[in-house]
């Protein structure tokens, strides 16, 4: 079932947590430790009464984050990193923080948390409290107005096929944020696509799989600068996302 995972092991010794969070990471900016320790502050906080992991995933940043890492990892035991000396894709990224971790619930979220901490913690109340298997997060409007142009008009595309088969109406499929319960998790490692756009294939085998889905509204982080995507990147997307609808991947 993990496919493409042959080339890793395991970077630390694992035990089952309540709840997991796997944050991808690459090529962030200079202070990246400063506003993750922060973030993670905030997160540690909200989860004091549960036994958590956060696996941040190095997915082949070009410059060497070891150092803040090791910083980072000092002050949250409870913080585990991942490193690939390639790029291999957010897809990938989250997929390998998953496999080496043994979790009740999982989370995975942009490192910088883009649409705050709270969010995170309402996704594990979800899952924990129902019989939700995936949590989607739903977009407000604020959220594709933050986004560059290119980005905004996959996001708004993407989500404009994805409520023509859901009656809920338009959720975000690129957001980067998503709660799973352990049968969620299995149908997100039977995924094979590794860039961003591995969550619109997810979405697909959600719809096609007797699961429980459960929306939660989100909000976009004001202070929060989303990435564009480059002409290279937009090309290998939409490459994937024919293969997704051809059924190839």
């Amino acid at each position: 079932m993990y496919t493409n995972f042959h080339d890793l092991k395991k970077p630390f010794e694992d035990k089952k947590v309540d709840v997991t969070i796997i944050l991808p990471i690459y090529n962030p900016n200079d202070s990246w430790d400063l506003e993750l320790e922060k973030n993670l502050d905030e997160i540690f906080e909200l989860f004091k009464h549960l036994m958590i992991k956060v696996i941040l995933v190095n997915d082949g940043t070009s410059f060497c984050m070891l150092q803040k890492a090791k910083r980072l990892k000092n002050r949250f035991p409870d913080l585990e990193t991942v490193n690939h000396i390639k790029n291999r894709g957010k897809g990938f990224a989250i997929r390998s923080g998953i496999l080496f971790a043994e979790s009740n619930y999982y989370i995975y979220s942009d490192w910088n948390f883009p649409f705050g901490k709270k969010i995170v913690y309402d996704m594990f109340s979800v899952l924990s409290n129902t019989n939700t298997d995936i949590v989607v997060s739903r977009s407000s409007n604020n959220y594709y107005k933050s986004l560059p142009f290119t980005r905004r008009i996959i996001s708004q595309c993407l989500a404009v096929i994805n409520s023509e088969a859901l009656v809920c109406g338009k959720i975000e499929t690129l957001n980067g944020l998503k709660g799973l319960n352990t049968v969620g998790v299995k149908i997100l490692m039977k995924t094979k696509t590794n860039s961003d756009i591995f969550e619109y294939e997810l979405i697909r085998a959600i719809l096609k799989k007797k699961v429980n889905l459960t929306f939660i509204n989100s909000t976009t982080d004001k202070n929060i600068v989303l990435n564009n995507f480059k002409p290279k990147t937009v090309l290998r997307e939409t490459k994937s996302l024919i293969r997704i609808l051809m059924n190839r991947t």
